[in-house]
């Protein structure tokens, strides 16, 4: 496991990442703000309350990856597959999202508030406790998914697709004063 001597840490460069991947499947507080990771594969590791705010996510695959706590707000995300991923209590608010494919993955209290961009698809996902406010994605496709208590406040019901997913328990309110 890697954890920082003093916080808070220094950004960390996509090379000090991929360094520190390579010796330890555990990374913990780690500072990676405006991270730009391009056509890379990470599977198999873990890490919590770490930040990864402003971050680019370019032709990437993340694979079998545990994030709890974690920031991805005003990332973008394209051209990306991401499998097997459990996160819990992650912000992914106000992130751009472009031909991205997430599947078999669990989703619990995460925030994808004011997410905007071209497209995004969930498959045999679980997206529990989950928000998805105000969120502008052109082509929003939830297939296959569990969707408990998941609240689409401010976001038209009819701007998701609903492909064999049980959205009995998601919450779709369109007014201002929610």
């Amino acid at each position: 496991m890697f954890l920082p001597g003093e916080a808070p840490s220094r950004p960390v460069s996509a090379r000090r990442l991929a360094g520190l991947l390579a010796r330890f499947e555990v990374v913990m507080d780690l500072n990676m703000p405006a991270l730009e990771l391009n056509g890379i594969t990470i599977a198999d590791r873990a890490f919590y309350g770490c930040n990864f705010s402003r971050s680019v996510f370019r032709n990437c695959a993340i694979r079998n990856c545990t994030f709890e706590l974690c920031f991805f707000d005003f990332s973008s995300h394209s051209a990306s597959v991401y499998e097997g991923i459990e996160a819990k209590n992650c912000v992914f608010a106000c992130s751009a999202f472009s031909e991205v494919r997430i599947e078999g993955s669990n989703f619990i209290q995460c925030s994808f508030n004011a997410a905007n961009g071209a497209s995004l698809f969930f498959e045999d996902c679980d997206l529990l406790h989950s928000r998805f406010n105000g969120v502008t994605i052109e082509d929003l496709r939830i297939s296959n998914c569990n969707v408990k208590e998941t609240r689409f406040l401010r976001t038209p019901a009819d701007s998701v697709r609903f492909v064999e997913a049980n959205q009995e328990d998601a919450i779709f309110v369109d007014e201002e004063t929610w």
